[in-house]
């Protein structure tokens, strides 16, 4: 398995929050959107918490969604509260619905 390096840029902590923008009604700046367990304790786990330290409000589902089931309410209302969604494409991913 390839693995890619990912380099994030640090800022002060001094500035203000990347989640300054109240004016677009937004619960998340970004919703994170990937498929359970070839994700959920890797990558996306280690994005979650450096996109957390940058002070970004991001939302990640940490219920386990059954293989077939459906998206329930909640996790569409958090995609329409956020202000981007970014798949994390992985083997299972393609499998979700």
């Amino acid at each position: 398995m390839n693995r890619t390096a990912i380099t994030f840029v640090e800022k002060p902590v001094s500035e203000s929050p990347v989640s300054s923008d109240a004016s677009t009604g937004c619960d998340y700046d970004v919703f994170l959107s990937f498929r359970g367990p070839d994700s959920r304790k890797g990558f996306t786990s280690h994005l979650y918490q450096r996109l957390q330290e940058a002070r970004v409000r991001v939302f990640r589902d940490d219920d386990e969604l059954p293989l077939g089931e459906e998206i329930g309410p909640q996790l569409f209302q958090a995609i329409d509260n956020s202000k981007i969604s970014t798949p994390i494409l992985s083997e299972c991913y393609a499998s979700s619905k």
